[in-house]
Parts: C-alpha cells; sequence; structure tokens
C-alpha cells in the first residue's frame, strides 16, 4: 500500500478510536446514572451528555466522510478489504 494510503486509513482508524472512546464516556455517564437509583440528574451531567450527543454526531458525520473520501481518491480494490473491517466496526458501533 503506498504512504497516502496508510496515512489516510491511520487517520481513519484514529478518528475512529477517538470516536469509540467518546462512546464509552457517554456510556458511562448513562450507567452511573442508572445505576445510582437517584430521580433527579445533576444539570452538570446532563450538560455532559448533550456536549457529547452533539460531539459524537458531528465525528460520525466527519468520519463517514472521510471513508467516502478515501475510497473515492484512491484504488477501491487496494482499500477493500481494510476499509470493508473499518466499515463493519464503524456500523457496529452505531447500532
Amino acid at each position: 500500500m503506498s504512504l497516502q494510503k496508510d496515512l489516510a486509513l491511520n487517520n481513519i482508524q484514529e478518528d475512529f478510536e477517538n470516536l469509540c472512546n467518546l462512546v464509552l464516556e457517554q456510556l458511562d455517564l448513562l450507567e452511573r446514572i442508572i445505576t445510582s437509583g437517584k430521580i433527579g440528574v445533576k444539570e452538570e451531567t446532563l450538560k455532559a451528555i448533550k456536549n457529547n450527543e452533539k460531539t459524537i454526531d458531528q465525528k460520525e458525520v466527519k468520519l463517514s466522510e472521510k471513508i467516502v473520501n478515501t475510497i473515492v481518491l484512491h484504488q477501491p480494490a487496494d482499500l477493500a478489504e481494510t476499509m470493508r473491517q473499518m466499515l463493519l466496526r464503524f456500523f457496529y458501533l452505531l447500532a
């Protein structure tokens, strides 16, 4: 694989890992709320959840665009297997 393709795939992988970490952080916040047994939620926690959701949405769109751009800019046959694996992980996360 060429250096440009490697860089593009590494960039996608890094963005994907960042998105996953943010999703896990969000899940931790939600788990703490559910397991606390309290009816109310602190305002700062709600604010953090809303901010995370907005950031997650933005990161999803940017990651999708990078994936499509990488496929378009490089020979799809060379990237097919790697991109398939990345897409499977990406869509599994969204499900």
